[in-house]
């Protein structure tokens, strides 16, 4: 069921855009509070997408050319956006979509929070595509308009990963990066091995490094033990507050990296996932930081 706001002159926009407080209040309401806590975006906006519970009950929009449109997936403000959308395979063979915004040899992999779908990045896209970056964003397994969560006991999310890297370099991507938002950043930093050859950095915003312990048995991932094969470039982010993120865990994950470069950033408050880079009143700081990540010569915090 799409929930869209109005915006002046009748365009609307997907939930993922009404950052807003009040809209999380209100989406609480609507929903029952129970499913926005048991979420894993539990710090942020919570967008009408498919979760696994409903992800083969969702009849899909595409048309037998591609998927539909930014603008007819996230809203009519992003008419004008030049963006292109196409499917593309996971590395176990599962179909998925996913889209580009920006051009450039260096691209930014953008993997999405739970429950939502690419949808939440596009704004963080259009800003990477002004600073001279490709944006690379894709619908995990059972969201969006990628293919249902076939009949397992494991949600291969890493298996999504590997295949949008593979794609973003058949692409041409000559430098790529993984970012993901908290369910985002678990599988990110789960593929941090798995990927050859390897990217060159992996960030985390709020990924939860036990994500079974929130969605069950079937996301259960080896964060530590991938993080620890991986010398690739490493940032993880989180707020001290927040409940999904033990500031601990965070810090051993770093420690036992034996990347030359990496880096724990706790920052305060309880914002969680793309709201550190949204919402948060140091969003400007945040930022600064991812981009001094993507360009190691670049003056950052």
């Amino acid at each position: 069921m799409p929930l869209r706001g109005a915006l002046r002159g009748g365009a609307t926009l997907h939930p993922m855009s009404l950052r807003t407080r009040s809209y999380r209040v209100w989406l609480a309401s609507a929903l029952g509070a129970t499913l926005l806590l048991a979420s894993c975006g539990g710090g942020g906006s919570t967008p009408a997408a498919r979760s696994p519970a409903d992800a083969s009950s969702k009849p899909s929009t595409a048309g037998p050319a591609g998927p539909p449109s930014i603008a007819a997936r996230c809203g009519s403000a992003y008419e004008d956006l030049q963006a292109g959308t196409f499917w593309f395979k996971a590395s176990d063979g599962l179909r998925l979509d996913g889209a580009t915004i920006g051009g450039g040899a260096t691209t930014v992999i953008l993997a999405h929070q739970y429950p939502s779908d690419l949808c939440g990045w596009v704004d963080y896209a259009v800003t990477l595509a002004h600073h001279g970056y490709r944006a690379f964003l894709f619908d995990f397994r059972g969201a969006g308009e990628s293919a249902a969560i076939p009949n397992g006991n494991h949600v291969d999310l890493v298996a999504d990963v590997k295949g949008a890297v593979a794609e973003a370099r058949r692409r041409g991507a000559k430098r790529t990066f993984l970012v993901g938002a908290s369910l985002g950043g678990t599988a990110v930093m789960a593929a941090s091995e798995a990927v050859r050859p390897p990217v060159n950095g992996v960030v985390s915003l709020s990924g939860e490094p036990k994500l079974e312990k929130i969605l069950g048995p079937s996301y259960a991932f080896d964060v530590a033990g991938s993080l620890a094969g991986s010398h690739v470039p490493l940032l993880l982010m989180g707020a001290r507050g927040d409940a999904y993120v033990p500031v601990p865990g965070y810090r051993r994950l770093v420690e036992s990296s034996p990347a030359a470069r990496k880096r724990a950033v706790i920052l305060p408050g309880v914002w969680h996932g793309w709201d550190l880079v949204y919402a948060a009143p140091y969003k400007a700081r945040v930022n600064r930081i991812l981009y001094g990540f993507y360009s190691p010569g670049r003056a950052h915090d």
